[in-house]
């Protein structure tokens, strides 16, 4: 699963402090907290007929299943 995050893994750039102190969301899509030096995954979640954009981090993308891509940089995904 990993391997369909390789771009975002290689080209997204780590949270800093000053990141993190302007963003109002300060958690995961599952709730885990963003912490400095992280690196947020992004992806298309499809659960039934609804799809919503969802932030990973890297330990959470094998929760999930490969599904497509939307475009190069944004996996479709859905629940195991």
């Amino acid at each position: 699963m990993k391997e369909h995050f390789q771009k975002q893994l290689e080209q997204n750039l780590k949270v800093t402090q000053e990141k993190l102190d302007k963003v109002e969301q300060k958690s995961y899509t599952s709730g885990k907290e963003i912490k400095i030096g992280d690196i947020i995954l992004f992806a298309l979640l499809k659960e039934s007929d609804n799809i919503q954009m969802v932030a990973l981090h890297e330990d959470e993308i094998d929760n999930y299943k490969f599904e497509g891509e939307y475009v190069e940089l944004l996996p479709f995904i859905s629940k195991k």
